[in-house]
């Protein structure tokens, strides 16, 4: 039996379910791309009030965006919650929500223009985005929406000192309850008007925590030139990242893996959804002639052929002089520990002085406890420790007014020291009458002299 007709027969029909997996109407520049959280298919608008749906796009329904909206803004910031779909303006503010081919605008907001490249995500019922461009500002605050108020607060992420630098971020991935990003661009300082692309950290979120690190550097200058990437596409696929320049990368943080492929055919992409169910991809790109074209296609095919593959985390080799670097500064930290051990047994179970904060230290505590009166009259005690000092000596320590008695001068003063030497004592483990040595002028008796018969130290 002949096979070749078989043969010519199947590559007919398959061809023909390609060509069926594309679309055939013309598409204008301000298209909204986005997957229906219902079915999991995707939903193409184009020229202002046609829906193009399925995965072949072939069911039409005439609808209507909001009038006041851009679709154009809505390709970037889209949630699936609880099986509906909302799609946020790409500078935040206004939220419209998808359900059976009609658009319904839900917040009581307004256009922010404040976030653009931020980075959206979402834990359970709750849309969060954080960072992002507008007002001549990077952004590193994080938003989230609230349902009931229809508008967006400020949400919690941990203390600042702790916080990734103000950017947009091109390249992030959420995966379960766990943000990461990295490839952000922010403010150029020495020229306003140019952005400036950060150095190779990851930054990773804990949703659940609110708190922000760092999970290391990032080794994909070997695979790309990320701050040359331009336009790219990102989505998470089997808890990985899938990178789309001219090439594809799947990226697995958690796994420390990268593996990038090369489509046989490069595609002018514009815009791109993954839908998890099918594991397939629906993207708009441009052909040769400039015409916008959307289809849909398994992933796997889309990819390409593998290139390569290697670590995701920067790996590096010691150098000589890396080596020299390490050395050296193996050499100062044992000066420091060797300094510090010696300073913390000179200070031990001494009261120090520390002149320029203007403290006192024991076994290194600082006494806040001490009020400012008291304080000055220690340090003046401290800055002469074996000598007696008239107790008229301890009077500038606590007058407040020059006009004021002899008598409330020295009364406030016995007062002063009394619950010095007892706070003391108390700190000090020991006596009250082993905090201070007093005794009588040798030359004239009539004045008493004290100081402090405790070890000190002044730095």
């Amino acid at each position: 039996m002949n096979k070749t007709p078989q043969k010519l027969l199947l590559f007919v029909l398959f061809f023909s379910l390609q060509l069926a997996a594309q679309t055939d109407f013309e598409i204008e520049s301000n298209f909204l791309l986005f997957e229906d959280a219902k079915n999991g298919k995707p939903v193409l608008m184009y020229n202002d009030s046609t829906l193009a749906t399925g995965f072949h796009f072939t069911k039409k329904i005439r609808t209507a965006f909001p009038k006041e909206l851009d679709t154009e803004f809505f390709n970037f910031n889209q949630y699936k919650v609880k099986g509906n779909t909302y799609l946020v303006d790409a500078g935040n503010g206004p939220v419209v929500q998808y359900e059976d081919g009609k658009f319904t605008r839900i917040d009581k907001s307004f256009r922010h223009q404040n976030q653009f490249g931020g980075i959206p995500f979402q834990k359970e019922d709750e849309m969060y985005l954080w960072g992002g461009y507008g007002i001549f500002s990077y952004k590193q605050i994080l938003t989230r929406y609230d349902f009931k108020g229809g508008e967006w607060t400020e949400a919690e992420q941990g203390l600042e000192e702790t916080l990734p630098p103000a950017q947009s971020s091109k390249i992030h991935v959420q995966i379960e309850d766990k943000v990461y990003l990295f490839g952000g661009y922010s403010k150029n300082f020495s020229a306003v008007n140019e952005k400036t692309f950060l150095d190779n950290t990851v930054w990773e979120f804990d949703i659940a925590q609110k708190i922000w690190k760092k999970s290391g550097n990032h080794g994909m200058d070997q695979y790309v030139t990320l701050d040359k990437i331009g336009e790219a596409f990102v989505f998470e696929r089997e808890n990985a990242l899938v990178l789309i320049k001219e090439d594809v990368f799947e990226i697995d943080i958690q796994k420390d893996q990268v593996a990038m492929y090369r489509q046989k055919n490069f595609k002018n992409i514009k815009a791109i959804v993954y839908h998890s169910k099918t594991d397939q991809v629906s993207y708009v790109y441009v052909k040769a002639n400039r015409k916008l074209i959307a289809i849909t296609e398994p992933y796997n095919s889309f990819k390409g052929d593998l290139v390569q593959k290697g670590s995701f985390f920067a790996t590096y080799k010691l150098t000589t002089q890396l080596l020299l670097v390490i050395l050296v500064l193996s050499a100062f930290v044992v000066v420091w520990v060797l300094q510090n051990n010696y300073k913390k047994t000179a200070y031990k179970n001494k009261l120090v002085y520390k002149s320029g904060s203007n403290t006192f230290i024991y076994n290194g505590r600082v006494l806040k406890q001490l009020t400012k009166p008291k304080k000055e009259l220690l340090k003046i005690l401290m800055e002469n420790p074996y000598e007696f000092l008239p107790l008229v000596e301890l009077n500038k320590a606590i007058t407040i007014d020059p006009n004021e008695s002899y008598g409330a001068i020295k009364k406030r003063r016995e007062i002063l020291i009394k619950e010095l030497q007892k706070e003391l004592s108390l700190i000090l483990s020991i006596d009250k009458e082993a905090v201070f040595e007093t005794r009588q002028n040798q030359s004239d008796r009539r004045i008493k002299e004290i100081r402090l018969n405790i070890e000190v130290f002044l730095r």
